[in-house]
């Protein structure tokens, strides 16, 4: 009986914490929009700080809050507007914004929290922070 007990403990308890288990995706824009737009992603919410976002092809995201995700990717003819909101970068990302793409910065503040970032090319930032002491940045 006490086993039984145990038993039906344990598996309440898994039942409890396996959906609170967030795992990193992939967003994808599906058209233009606010980032908190649930309807502009692929996948169905406003992406997490687990997450990468992908900006396709033609599309324009607006930043109306704070953010924290793992990696910004631009497609071709995209553009981020950030506004005067935060955001946070904590993957080893490659950030590189292709020909016809833009980053609209405003007065917004970027904090990178991973010294591995790099830019392919020149990028302004209006803020830009070091989460992680770094000793040099790194340009290719």
């Amino acid at each position: 009986m006490l086993k039984q007990i145990k038993t039906i403990a344990l598996t309440a308890i898994l039942l409890i914490l396996i959906p609170s288990i967030t795992y990193a995706e992939e967003c994808r824009t599906t058209k233009s929009g606010d980032f908190s737009d649930s309807s502009v992603w692929d996948c169905a919410h406003a992406p997490m700080s687990s997450d990468s976002i992908f900006i396709e092809s033609d599309h324009s995201l607006n930043i109306d809050q704070n953010i924290a995700v793992t990696n910004i990717v631009f497609q071709g003819n995209s553009s981020l507007t950030a506004n005067s909101y935060t955001i946070t970068l904590s993957g080893s990302s490659l950030v590189e914004i292709p020909p016809g793409s833009s980053f609209n910065q405003g007065t917004s503040t970027v904090k990178m929290s991973d010294a591995n970032h790099r830019t392919m090319e020149s990028l302004t930032f209006y803020n830009l922070q070091w989460e992680t002491p770094i000793t040099a940045a790194r340009t290719e």
